[in-house]
């Protein structure tokens, strides 16, 4: 009989200790699903983090506390209790200190520690504003003479030995320096300068070179041409590709064994079609000969017997010098049928820093993505931790399908 109360005392003590699954929705002030929340077990290492639709899940016992914790905003802890389903709505950090203007609206009187003036000094323009009445701005006429056009650079580590130009925004808008110049002084209500780590921190690689912020009275009005230019202009004008170094000529007497990659890359074709089609010039180090020639489809023939690859051949001579002659290597690989293919695990990762925003990066991966899903078998998984911006596992291994 003994025996019998322990166990069912035992069996009491031990039943509410149970861990069950736990799940949820994790959203903003505005509803909408945020990524990459962290959701850890208090007092303990076990954690994980929403995937890209906000949701998450859990293992926790009734009475584990839930902490949801992301940068800017409010933590949050949860008592599990009895609930199955927790939806969190996270509030924005009531923290003073921390001003972030590269991404939502910010209050300018918890700003006044950032370089900025506020004068009502006359000027013939907005560029005359800034020269000698805001710090961290230097102003250069060309050849030195008043009224000449003007080049602005920001006083920081990174910026200050550039040639480029500072990221100029007004009203939350990027703008070129003629806009700027154009802009009547009398209308601007505040200029904000970052530069260094506060700048690249908010803006990214656009804010190496240093950023202007403007507030004006009233908001500037764009037509649908402009608001198109500044779209584009936004995408690319921050470009930058790493110099082509070519490789020194071999003689085949003293190096008769060359080798090469046999991956395709074939990105730059559409990279300078891009740039054509935009009426930009094109940027030398971007043109690679190879990734053009290999954007095409060749119709060479399958291997044969247990070979894998085919190798063609061509020779021709250089157009450019006749003492030599160039070789065109040709591989075609076998075609296999997709369904003797083994499984796949795909596994991404991402970096969601806020410079990653941009419709030519994570928005353009996403697009990517949707080509990735059609070509995925109920067998392949694919799984995605995040970086930078956030930090986890975002997709637990899922299925194709």
């Amino acid at each position: 009989m003994k025996t019998i109360l322990l166990f069912t005392a035992f069996l009491l003590i031990t039943t509410g200790c149970f861990a069950k699954t736990i799940t949820g929705k994790v959203t903003g002030p505005d509803s909408d699903e945020v990524i990459g929340v962290t959701i850890t077990i208090k007092g303990s290492s076990v954690f994980t983090s929403t995937n890209f639709d906000g949701d998450y899940s859990i293992e926790a016992a009734p009475e584990d506390i839930l902490v949801f914790s992301y940068t800017g905003y409010d933590s949050q802890e949860i008592l599990v209790g009895n609930q199955m389903v927790i939806n969190i709505q996270l509030t924005s950090s009531s923290l003073d200190a921390v001003i972030v203007t590269g991404y939502r609206n910010y209050n300018k009187q918890n700003s006044s520690k950032a370089s900025s003036t506020n004068t009502t000094r006359p000027n013939t323009n907005a560029i005359q504003r800034l020269s000698g009445q805001t710090a961290g701005i230097r102003i250069q006429n060309v050849n030195g003479q008043p009224g000449t056009n003007s080049t602005i650079q920001i006083r920081g580590a990174a910026s200050i030995n550039s040639r480029k130009k500072p990221l100029v925004v007004i009203n939350g808008k990027t703008m070129t320096e003629k806009e700027l110049k154009n802009l009547n002084p009398s209308d601007i209500s505040g200029i904000t300068v970052l530069k260094d780590a506060s700048a690249t921190a908010i803006y990214g690689n656009r804010g190496t070179n240093g950023v202007i912020l403007i507030d004006t009275e009233k908001d500037i009005k764009l037509n649908e041409a402009e608001i198109v230019m500044h779209q584009i202009r936004d995408l690319f004008e921050n470009e930058s590709y790493k110099n082509i170094e070519e490789n020194e000529f071999e003689q085949v007497g003293t190096s008769p064994l060359s080798t090469f990659s046999i991956d395709v890359d074939k990105a730059s074709y559409s990279n300078v079609r891009r740039m054509i089609n935009n009426g930009q010039t094109v940027a030398p180090d971007a043109v690679k000969v190879e990734e053009m020639i290999n954007y095409f489809n060749y119709d060479y023939d399958q291997p044969t017997g247990d070979h894998p690859f085919a190798v063609h051949t061509a020779v021709s001579k250089t157009p450019w010098n006749k003492e030599t002659q160039l070789v065109k290597i040709g591989l075609q690989g076998k075609d296999i049928n997709k369904d003797d293919l083994p499984a796949s695990h795909l596994t991404f990762l991402i970096d969601v820093s806020g410079s990653m925003s941009n419709q030519n990066k994570l928005p353009l991966l996403k697009s990517a993505f949707k080509i990735l899903v059609e070509q995925l078998r109920e067998q392949d998984k694919v799984s995605i931790v995040v970086y930078a911006g956030a930090a986890g596992i975002v997709l637990e291994p899922t299925s194709g399908a």
